[in-house]
């Protein structure tokens, strides 16, 4: 550190936070959100966190500072956790008799306008229309026919305050069982259904 001007100093003081943080992050993987649910948010920081690592590791090899190692060692570590938590690349194993599943944040279809895309609405829905799946699964739901009248069966689970938001199942196949699950001092919710396929309930 003494070879360090004042300016680097302060550098790598944000610069082992951010390795502290990061690493810190890589707890969600072993703990609950339930024992600790604050560490849970850290996860949401997670990329950020990488592409500062990542600057800091380049800023110092460019320096020849030893102080590169830090980061890189951070980096290093949760490269393992991190091809684990986060999908590259999309998995085609999809066989003739499989049931094709897909789960979904549509955000409500952008109802509320937080995007000044005026095609979002559409753009899921086709995206949805490319993957064809056999079960879509939607978190923040919103009202759309075009998805209503392409899947037979549904199961929606309307918010108790509002009733234009929810949650929903769609199917392919007859659903026979449904049902939602809150979660205690939370205002989440979950909900299941069980859906016959052929001669299996899944």
């Amino acid at each position: 550190m003494r070879k360090l001007s004042p300016g680097n100093i302060f550098l790598f003081f944000i610069n082992v936070l951010a390795a502290i943080l990061l690493l810190g992050s890589y707890l969600n993987y072993f703990i609950s959100p339930a024992s600790f649910e604050y560490l849970a948010f850290l996860s949401m920081a997670v990329p950020g966190l990488i592409l500062l690592n990542g600057v800091f590791c380049c800023y110092w090899l460019l320096k020849f500072k030893k102080q590169f190692l830090l980061s890189f060692a951070v980096l290093a570590i949760g490269w393992f956790y991190l091809v684990k938590f986060y999908g590259l690349q999309e998995k085609k194993i999809i066989m003739g008799s499989d049931l094709k599943l897909m789960s979904y944040n549509v955000r409500l279809f952008n109802l509320y306008n937080w995007s000044s895309d005026t095609d979002i609405p559409l753009k899921i829905k086709t995206f949805i229309e490319k993957k064809d799946p056999d079960v879509l699964s939607i978190q923040e739901y919103a009202t759309h026919r075009g998805l209503e009248q392409k899947f037979p069966y549904k199961y929606i689970k309307w918010n108790s305050k509002s009733h234009k938001t929810g949650q929903a199942i769609f199917s392919k196949y007859p659903i026979v069982q449904k049902g939602s699950l809150d979660f205690e001092k939370s205002g989440n919710n979950a909900i299941y259904t069980d859906i016959v396929k052929n001669e299996d309930t899944l």
